[in-house]
């Protein structure tokens, strides 16, 4: 089965957006809640393949890479609007992957996948302490040290969302279309 492969506009270099085949979003209703094809694979469910998940990735990389420019501004206010989108996005990416992808990662995977459930918590649990630190301050912060300081504490979280994108694309999203 051949693949086709995109290179995406986004910052980070190493994203690719994956297409599957037949990908079309145009099912009835009752083959989504009902497959054909119950124990297949995601290339098979009609419920995965209206989902783009490197397209999201994109686009919470592109959210964080903005709020992160909002901090620098010192626009605070901005800042916080913007991790609200980065929460609700992830919060559906997280339950798109657990509903319509790992179900189907096969035991044989590199990663198992209570790896990526793992990483799913600590990822919420790292953005929700983002947004408690953001919470307290004035809607601008003109304070050039506070704002070095509040970018630096974005650093493990951006670190450990581009690692598990790039182990999803390199690992999950491939092991299950075997």
């Amino acid at each position: 089965m051949a693949h086709r492969w995109t290179v995406s506009s986004v910052y980070c270099p190493y994203r690719r957006l994956l297409q599957f085949p037949g990908h079309g979003g145009n099912e009835d209703i009752d083959e989504l809640n009902n497959p054909a094809d119950p124990a297949g694979t995601p290339l098979t469910n009609p419920m995965f393949q209206s989902i783009d998940l490197p397209t999201q990735h994109a686009q919470m990389l592109n959210l964080l890479h903005e709020e992160r420019l909002a901090l620098l501004d010192g626009e605070v206010s901005h800042a916080r609007a913007l991790l609200e989108q980065l929460r609700e996005l992830q919060e559906m990416h997280i339950e798109d992957e657990e509903s319509g992808l790992i179900p189907y990662l096969p035991e044989s995977a590199r990663w198992h996948a209570r790896v990526y459930l793992a990483e799913h918590r600590k990822l919420s649990a790292m953005l929700d302490e983002l947004r408690l630190a953001l919470k307290p301050l004035p809607a601008r912060v003109p304070d050039g040290t506070t704002r070095l300081a509040l970018l630096d504490i974005h650093a493990p979280f951006r670190h450990v969302l581009e690692h598990h994108f790039e182990r999803e694309e390199k690992g999950l999203f491939l092991e299950v279309q075997r």
